[in-house]
């Protein structure tokens, strides 16, 4: 019930702040303009930003899963950026949530998947924090002075903290730790794309999704080891995070926001 609570209190923040943002923008907010191939000096540089979305232990680009059913989750973070200029960007970022999975689904050939040792799990991300390079790829109304909507890409590093809990009996609920050892962490590489998308001159909407490769595999409290000529070969856990979030442009009113 707490969790529920939480989950829609941070929907229902994100929701009205747009709103709001909308409504203060068709209310007569005014824009600063600048001219183009001015250079940085006149935009802010720094701001701050919070999203919520949802989690998978599954990429786009597929792979292999130790899960047949990767389930979604709610996930939450926060966000701090320095634009160095039109194109670059220094971005920290902070995320929370869960991550959920099971074997429920069949293999390709239609065959149960119940001859896995591990059937299901559960794994709370504590907490992960990463520093990443984010490239601004332009405007998507290009003969306009004033950016509206702005695409980019990231890459970065990090440092996850996070506990897996895990079922051994199919359809049952993983509350059995993964091992003595409840508190792990490992380094990470998130790699990302989003549209954000102008709404006031404070205010613009990020909309994002990040696969994250964690360096090491006990992350879905699953290992997964393949017999290969007497050597064993280690598979790295990936999840992914897709979220909706308000970002805050810091500095002086009297400069435009930076990047869009």
């Amino acid at each position: 019930m707490q969790r529920f609570y939480w989950k829609t209190t941070a929907i229902s923040i994100l929701f009205f702040a747009t709103a709001f943002s909308v409504f203060a923008q068709s209310a007569g907010s005014t824009y600063n303009t600048v001219k183009p191939f001015t250079g940085s000096k006149e935009f802010r540089k720094f701001s701050v930003g919070i999203n919520a979305g949802v989690t998978a232990p599954a990429i786009v680009f597929g792979g292999s899963n130790n899960f047949t059913k990767p389930l979604m989750s709610f996930g939450y973070g926060a966000n701090v950026r320095y634009q160095f200029n039109h194109y670059f960007a220094l971005q920290a970022d902070f995320m929370g949530g869960e991550l959920k999975g099971n074997n429920d689904n069949p293999y390709g050939n239609d065959q149960p998947a119940t001859d896995r040792t591990v059937q299901a799990f559960q794994t709370k991300v504590k907490y992960s924090g990463a520093l990443s390079g984010q490239v601004t790829l332009g405007n998507i109304n290009f003969l306009s002075e004033k950016n509206t909507i702005i695409p980019y890409i990231s890459v970065g590093v990090g440092q996850i903290g996070y506990t897996p809990k895990i079922s051994k009996t199919a359809g049952g609920d993983p509350t059995t730790p993964y091992d003595d050892v409840p508190n792990k962490k490992e380094l990470f590489t998130p790699v990302g794309a989003g549209l954000r998308i102008d709404l006031s001159t404070l205010l613009n909407l990020d909309l994002g999704y990040r696969m994250n490769f964690v360096d090491g595999d006990n992350f879905d409290g699953a290992s997964y080891w393949t017999a290969n000529n007497n050597l064993s070969e280690m598979h790295k856990d990936q999840f992914s995070y897709g979220y909706l979030g308000l970002e805050f442009s810091l500095g002086k009113k009297s400069k435009a926001k930076n990047a869009v």
